[in-house]
């Protein structure tokens, strides 16, 4: 590509990137003289016949005509005198190739334009196109500036990483602790309140423990004096409730575990050897909510 000039253009088969020349803002024009060499027609008549006549009607839709004056070529390249020429822009250029019968010189002329001036504004989007630069430090004392900031940062960085994994470890521990008591809640949950003693053996899932040996578990660990009547201390601290109902036979008494009871009964059965199947040491032992017995 060139500047806008009035040096005459040399003929050749197709449009090529130096057929056309740039404006002072970077537009694209091409130059009436090569459009009617692409298209084998008299330049002089072409001008006259066509772009003078249809001048009004492509100002008003493609913007100013630029005439300018200049040797004007022969579609076989002989100069002749000196005529007026014009700078075309693309749409104004295939408006005017628009007003020719297709024959193969226009077809192809049409073609050669489109892509002629589609790659001569790529070239230009790319020549345009701001470079990133790198900002280097002036000296080195911007330099020196720059690593303490950087190291202030990374150490800040380390910090909060330490924190961080300080406040997940007590998390953790946390949750280990806090999870054998939600797994012993939701077996009290699910076992209810004051339980048969045949209730409360399936609850505890104590292997060879169940309704009879928790009787005698339970005399020898001195929480009850025999099947109907439990040590009244237990009573009073809400291990064991007694049931009684009235029957024909006279007053029948029954001994029920309560959910205290179970936490209590739980831990000191797995101190003196019986441990569940059913229910981990760590559970066992966060049953456990009041003193031993003596």
């Amino acid at each position: 590509m060139t500047t806008l000039a009035s040096s005459s253009p040399t003929p050749s088969p197709q449009i090529e990137l130096s057929d056309l020349v740039t404006g002072p803002e970077n537009e694209l024009f091409i130059d009436s003289r090569i459009v009617a060499a692409k298209l084998e027609v008299n330049h002089s008549d072409w001008m006259q016949n066509v772009v003078k006549k249809y001048q009004t009607q492509i100002e008003q839709e493609f913007g100013v005509l630029r005439f300018q004056n200049g040797a004007v070529l022969s579609y076989k390249g002989v100069a002749n005198n000196t005529q007026v020429f014009v700078y075309l822009t693309e749409d104004q250029a295939l408006f005017l190739l628009t007003l020719s019968r297709n024959s193969q010189a226009v077809v192809q002329c049409k073609a050669n334009l489109v892509k002629t001036f589609a790659q001569a504004r790529r070239d230009l989007e790319g020549r345009n196109k701001p470079q990133e630069t790198i900002k280097l430090p002036e000296d080195l004392l911007e330099s020196l500036k720059l690593l303490v900031v950087i190291e202030t940062e990374r150490k800040a960085l380390a910090a909060a990483n330490e924190q961080l994994q300080a406040a997940t470890a007590e998390l953790q521990a946390v949750n280990a602790e806090l999870a054998p008591k939600a797994e012993a809640a939701d077996i009290l949950l699910e076992a209810g309140s004051n339980l048969t003693f045949q209730e409360a053996a399936q609850v505890m899932g104590i292997p060879g423990i169940g309704r009879n040996n928790l009787f005698k578990a339970l005399v020898e660990l001195k929480l009850i004096i025999n099947t109907k009547h439990p040590y009244q201390r237990f009573v009073e601290q809400g291990i064991f409730v007694v049931r009684e109902e009235q029957t024909n036979f006279g007053v029948f008494q029954q001994i029920l575990i309560t959910q205290k009871g179970l936490q209590y009964i739980i831990p000191l059965l797995k101190e003196h050897g019986k441990k569940s199947s059913k229910i981990n040491d760590k559970v066992a032992d966060s049953f456990r909510l009041t003193p031993k017995a003596s």
